[in-house]
């Protein structure tokens, strides 16, 4: 089965390079020219400009010189802007400046950009089978070379695991590139033959219906988190030079785990983040959570809670941060994703915001209820899921769970 979280993002970018390398292609369009007495006109695009004549290309391909003493203001006034912007891109450009900066996300890895003006940006944080992934960008103006990355916080330790991910990957460029009708497609074979190494990579070429050249490189990086990497160019420089940046890859530990958790009848009390937790009556500590996930709470039958605690800046807004949430929820990667509702859970001294959803999960019905609060220093998110069939059985206990959580 492929994973959603990952299909999602492979087609979404896949989607965008392929359109934004054919829109360069079209950057001169036809249009109308008119000569100077408006009494001719003739639909064209331009394709050359040389002493004082204009190239123009008619619609069945035939090429005419046209005077440009003869045409009209508003076009003699169009060739002027295309001449301007012709000289500036045969001036001598300056050597654009090294400034690779490095994006890091605490306690799970920190990566370097390439520079000379590209720079990461986050795309979000998921929670997908209670895993939580990461999905990064990296970019920059004017040029359709980009490099996606996602993060899984979860091993690649097996052949099965490694496969799993890596035939996903492979498949969904593949249907991807056969819906924007990419020709000429040229690609790695897809090797799984054990063991499988703990770094991958295979490349795809080819053509769109405007005959721009498209390179997209994948690479899966197995190490304590799954990394995978898209990277899309034009021309296989433009991957090698790209791909640099995976060499630049760290994984800087883990955020607090349990251990630092103290219970005392039931409650666990967590001194870093400053709050004390009871959660349901079935639910009990699970002593290894997920890096980023600060205290997880676990049931047989397959209920679970977890906290997870993001630092918080003086100007935080609440509202606004869970407003953006729900516009964004249709944009959900979770496959058969539904929103069932949102609003106010009081708690003594501060306000919780929740939401609630319910998505499909290696063919298994669940539903989420997901908190939002903060104390003095830290963003609180608390994710609580469980099989459909169980969610209204336990939904009166999640939310009695959170009004009861202390601070201090």
């Amino acid at each position: 089965m492929r994973s959603n979280y990952t299909y999602f993002l492979f087609v979404f970018v896949c989607s965008f390079f392929i359109q934004t390398v054919a829109h360069h292609a079209h950057a001169q369009e036809a249009r109308t020219w008119k000569s100077a007495d408006g009494r001719f006109t003739v639909q064209a695009k331009i394709v050359g400009l040389k002493a004082g004549k204009a190239s123009l290309q008619k619609a069945d391909g035939k090429v005419v010189e046209v005077d440009m003493s003869l045409l009209s203001k508003a076009d003699k006034d169009y060739v002027e802007g295309l001449r301007k912007a012709q000289a500036k891109r045969k001036q001598p450009q300056q050597q654009p400046q090294d400034n690779s900066q490095t994006l890091s996300i605490p306690g799970v890895f920190s990566i370097n950009s390439p520079g000379h003006g590209f720079a990461w940006n986050t795309g979000g944080e998921r929670v997908v089978n209670g895993v939580q992934a990461y999905r990064l960008g990296c970019s920059k103006i004017g040029s359709t070379a980009t490099v996606t990355l996602i993060v899984t916080i979860q091993k690649g330790d097996t052949d099965e695991k490694r496969a799993l991910l890596m035939k996903s990957n492979y498949q969904a460029l593949m249907d991807k590139l056969e819906q924007g009708k990419v020709t000429n497609v040229q690609r790695t074979p897809l090797k799984l033959d054990s063991p499988i190494p703990s770094r991958v990579e295979f490349d795809f070429s080819g053509q769109t219906p405007n005959n721009t050249p498209v390179a997209i490189r994948i690479v899966n990086i197995f190490k304590e988190n799954t990394y995978s990497f898209q990277i899309n160019g034009t021309n296989k420089a433009d991957l090698d030079q790209l791909a640099t940046v995976i060499d630049t890859l760290k994984e800087i530990g883990t955020t607090p785990t349990p251990t630092g958790l103290q219970e005392t009848d039931g409650r666990f009390r967590h001194a870093t983040y400053g709050f004390s937790y009871k959660p349901p009556s079935d639910l009990s500590l699970v002593d290894k959570p997920q890096p980023g996930v600060v205290a997880l709470f676990g049931s047989p039958s397959g209920a679970n809670v977890f906290f997870r605690c993001i630092g918080k800046s003086d100007d935080f807004n609440l509202e606004k941060m869970f407003a953006d949430l729900k516009t964004k929820e249709t944009d959900s990667a979770l496959e058969g994703f539904k929103s069932l509702g949102n609003g106010d859970l009081q708690m003594p001294g501060r306000i919780c915001k929740f939401r609630s959803f319910a998505y499909t999960a290696q063919e298994t019905p669940l539903k989420v209820v997901q908190y939002y609060f903060t104390s003095k220093n830290w963003i609180y998110v608390v994710t609580a899921t469980t099989k459909e069939v169980d969610f209204d059985n336990y939904r009166e206990s999640f939310d009695a769970s959170i009004k009861d959580v202390k601070f201090f």
